[in-house]
């Protein structure tokens, strides 16, 4: 059974579920909302699969774009530290836990930017609409993301993978 719902509010009565898989969605929520729901929703036993993404995600466009101007341009991505206290917080056991980096690339910045928002990387600051850069200012953030072009000829963009298996234990704390 799929089900598409709020990760901070699951549409799931409590212990009700011996599974919660979640690729790439959780970075978008606060870890000790989301990881309390699916702790609430998962039976005694149950296990949480969680691919979400850590701070290093997307560094080379953080910093390319510091040198343009100073509003945010990606959301702040929370450390490995931060979700497994989150975890322990909601109290899953952490069974495993894993951080890789993992490299998208593209020729150019303008396919490497629209790549990232055809995954959906498309919202920041609360989804307000920003103006686009002008000629000069993407003259200079090309220019700056050049420094990260690799041997290879092409531009990548860094995505911090955390990985997490997490379990309800049978017998609750005392």
């Amino acid at each position: 059974l799929a089900l598409c719902g709020d990760l901070e509010h699951l549409p799931l009565a409590s212990a009700s579920v011996g599974l919660v898989w979640s690729s790439l969605a959780m970075q978008w929520c606060e870890p000790t909302r989301t990881l309390a729901e699916c702790a609430r929703v998962l039976a005694a036993g149950g296990l949480a699969l969680v691919a979400t993404l850590g701070p290093r995600t997307l560094w080379e466009l953080r910093e390319a774009f510091a040198l343009i101007d100073d509003a945010r341009h990606t959301i702040d991505f929370q450390p490995q530290a931060h979700w497994l206290a989150a975890a322990q917080h909601a109290g899953l056991a952490v069974e495993a836990s894993d951080s890789a980096e993992v490299h998208a690339c593209a020729p150019d910045l303008r396919g490497l930017l629209q790549d990232i928002k055809r995954i959906g990387a498309t919202t920041v600051d609360g989804g307000r609409r920003r103006q686009p850069l002008g000629r000069a200012a993407w003259s200079r953030l090309q220019a700056a993301y050049e420094r990260h072009r690799r041997p290879d000829g092409r531009l990548p963009a860094t995505y911090d993978v955390i990985l997490l298996a997490l379990r309800k234990p049978t017998h609750p704390r005392p």
